[in-house]
């Protein structure tokens, strides 16, 4: 084996070792070894992102999902009358002014129980 000449010491007479590099190798392996960590960290970062995404846009999907599904509630049980059949009622544009604790507490014990009967706590949620 071949021993390269330690360029790098800092003390006169050292004798080389078949161990040590040269200066200009050691500054390309540590070029090397920081490229191989650019790499990794930006594929990493890439993989996080992409799957923060994909959890953000199925919860984004999941709310689409149930804000459907009360519509289509609205629509089959409260429309007839909160879309101007009953002129007491709110009409819906008022209702999407109302917080959801305030529409759950009237179909669970208010003015509105005796219609909230038939449907689910969920059901009263959405």
């Amino acid at each position: 084996m071949i021993a390269v000449p330690d360029t790098s010491s800092t003390h006169a007479g050292a004798q080389p070792s078949m161990f040590t590099m040269p200066r200009v190798l050691l500054s390309g392996l540590r070029r090397s070894i920081h490229y191989m960590f650019a790499i990794t960290w930006a594929a990493t970062s890439a993989i996080a992102t992409s799957s923060g995404h994909v959890a953000a846009q199925g919860a984004a999907d999941e709310k689409m999902q149930y804000r459907q599904a009360g519509e289509r509630l609205f629509q089959h049980q409260c429309a007839a009358c909160h879309l101007g059949a009953v002129p007491e009622a709110p009409r819906q544009q008022a209702l999407a002014l109302y917080t959801p604790e305030r529409i759950v507490e009237a179909l669970t014990s208010g003015v509105m129980s005796t219609q909230g009967i038939p449907l689910s706590y969920e059901q009263k949620q959405q």
